[in-house]
Parts: C-alpha cells; sequence; structure tokens
C-alpha cells in the first residue's frame, strides 16, 4: 500500500512542474497570500500552499498555478454509429 502513495506523490510533482500561473483569480486583501480561484462553481478560497476542492489548481506563493502543456483527456470517437452505419459524406445520395 506505502507503494502506490509513493507512486501518487511522484504524479502530483510531475504535474506541478507543468503548470503556469492561470488567469481566473483574484488575490484576497485580508489574507495574506491566499487566492479566490473563479475557475469553477466551487469559487475556491485557497491558503498559500494548498490545493483547491478540484486538487489540479493550487497557490503557489500568492498565485494560482493551473495546468499546461499536457493533455488530461482523450477519447477516439467514431464517425459511424448505430444508426447510421456506412454514412456517405453527400448526404447519402449515391451519385
Amino acid at each position: 500500500m506505502a507503494k502506490q502513495s509513493e507512486e501518487a506523490i511522484a504524479l502530483k510533482e510531475v504535474l506541478a512542474n507543468r503548470t503556469r500561473e492561470g488567469i481566473l483569480y483574484e488575490k484576497l486583501t485580508g489574507k495574506k497570500d491566499w487566492v479566490h480561484c473563479f475557475a469553477c462553481g466551487h469559487n475556491c478560497r485557497i491558503p498559500p500552499g494548498r490545493d483547491g476542492i478540484c486538487r489540479v489548481r493550487f497557490n503557489r506563493g500568492g498565485a494560482l498555478y493551473v495546468p499546461w502543456g499536457y493533455v488530461g483527456g482523450l477519447q477516439i470517437d467514431p464517425v459511424e454509429k448505430k444508426p447510421f452505419f456506412h454514412a456517405h459524406p453527400c448526404g447519402g445520395y449515391w451519385i
């Protein structure tokens, strides 16, 4: 079980290196180095060195950092699906 947690920590470190400063946030004036994230409906107020509820965006030194430069998901979706099998690109009319 300990090996899985070590792999998760290593993955988090790799992803943390593939980030840049985001634009959908503001710095909170009442609290030092806290940020208010507007990227989703949670509207997280994130203290320094912590992650948001999404566990993707995080506060580093009073700035919100977001993922950048890698693919987060990929799906292969065929054009021909039921009930449109062997669909012709010109509207179905054969010339």
